[in-house]
């Protein structure tokens, strides 16, 4: 068939070649399957999206959220004292002690 010409000889690389082509797509397979992992977990992430405030807190958290909630409104001065503390003892958070009655007026 095909004469090689003088001088040229094949090289034989051993089983090593083989290895390669076939784990090297397995490899960037691999790489790609942890990649799309990481991002569907990353996108997900719940307590991500509650800190950025796209998600609404479910669970034992979500009594925590909203009492930190209801301290940011306060703090801006949207609630009184007395609405404040009515909302956290509905959450079941522990909120100030309500103030002291005010004693009678002295007639």
């Amino acid at each position: 068939m095909w004469q090689r010409p003088a001088g040229w000889h094949t090289v034989d690389h051993g089983w090593w070649p083989g290895v390669i082509h076939e784990l090297v797509p397995l490899l960037f397979l691999a790489a790609f399957v942890l990649l799309a992992v990481w991002a569907v977990r990353r996108i997900t992430d719940e307590r991500r999206l509650v800190a950025m405030g796209t998600a609404t807190p479910v669970g034992p958290g979500a009594a925590d959220a909203a009492v930190h909630e209801l301290r940011l409104r306060y703090a801006r001065g949207e609630l009184d004292r007395d609405e404040f503390v009515q909302r956290v003892r509905d959450l079941g958070g522990e909120g100030p002690e309500p103030p002291p009655p005010t004693p009678p007026a002295a007639a």
